[in-house]
């Protein structure tokens, strides 16, 4: 008796079938992998998203750099021109990191059969890319707060760090006289550090007057303090990090930062795509999924009222 070749869909996925396959994991697992990044983020959630420049071409965008322009009072006379090149420039933003998450499956037709497994599959893949981007901004915003002789734009605040209501007094010093409105910075903290807060023994009753809200007791999820949102994620940095760029030593441990909604941008080249391909060496069904994208954050000394776009918390 005679097989029909294409009504055949083994482990190897021949002939009609692997194209039915592959057409069918990216069609299936694309959503899924998209869905997973996006609840994975954390940090990107900061970013101004400047994609639509590079959306036909080209990786660089260029950034005008306007610094505090010295101001006068008209009277008789000629008016004075700020002509200082530190006054204005540009900064760039290089869309240059590929990375890719990849799994090789077995029987990828079983795996698909299955929604949860799928489901696994899909989240870890999307999970790897969100941990690259968020790793990336992290990256950048650390950067940021370096310069020659030490850190910039630092917050020393209580040795368990956000647990008292004075490192926070600390941090709305410091914050408001860049930009007095409190909900345009982003409170961005390690899990030891958010961890501290239920320790604030006047925000964490669940009282009207409570910053950490009603539910913290039960819910253990801040969303607003002092009116200033708040972050956790594993990605920032929580070790010891050496801030000066000079070649001297400034070693700090990151216990977070506070970060205003203009500092940091980011641009994809290309979205997250998913790719598969049959491997008879392997007997089994690669996937891939990558994206090319780039970070930015712009941050200057708080000295000048209005440049000190991100703090750290030391």
């Amino acid at each position: 008796m005679a097989y029909n070749a294409n009504a055949v869909i083994s482990g190897g996925l021949n002939g009609e079938g692997t194209r039915a396959a592959e057409s069918f994991a990216t069609e299936v697992w694309g959503p899924a992998v998209e869905v997973a990044i996006k609840e994975k983020l954390v940090l990107a959630s900061l970013c101004n998203d400047l994609s639509p420049f590079v959306a036909t071409q080209g990786e660089i965008i260029h950034l005008p750099k306007i610094d505090q322009v010295t101001k006068g009072t008209k009277g008789e006379g000629t008016i004075s021109w700020e002509t200082s090149s530190s006054d204005a420039g540009e900064e760039t933003l290089n869309v240059d990191t590929h990375e890719y998450a990849a799994v090789l499956i077995e029987d990828v037709i079983k795996v698909q059969g299955n929604y949860d497994m799928m489901n696994l599959f899909a989240k870890e893949l999307g999970y790897a890319l969100a941990n690259s981007i968020d790793s990336a901004i992290d990256t950048a915003i650390i950067n940021s707060l370096k310069a020659s002789g030490g850190g910039i734009n630092q917050i020393n605040v209580n040795a368990t760090p956000m647990s008292v209501n004075a490192d926070w007094d600390l941090v709305l010093t410091s914050v408001l006289a860049q930009d007095p409105d409190p909900t345009n910075w982003t409170v961005c903290l390690t899990p030891g550090t958010y961890a501290n807060m239920a320790n604030l023994g006047d925000l964490a009753l669940g009282t009207v007057g409570s910053p950490l809200g009603a539910a913290f007791g039960t819910t253990g999820a801040v969303a607003r303090v002092y009116g200033m949102p708040v972050l956790m994620s594993q990605n920032i940095t929580s070790s010891a990090v050496d801030f000066d760029s000079g070649g001297g030593t400034d070693n700090v441990t990151v216990k977070g930062y506070v970060v205003h909604k203009s500092a940091c941008h980011i641009a994809y080249s290309m979205k997250p795509r998913l790719q598969s391909q049959y491997d008879v060496d392997f007997l089994g069904t690669k996937v891939i999924a990558d994206q090319i994208f780039g970070t930015l954050v712009r941050n200057a000394v708080s000295t000048n009222a209005g440049q000190g776009r991100v703090f750290l918390l030391d």
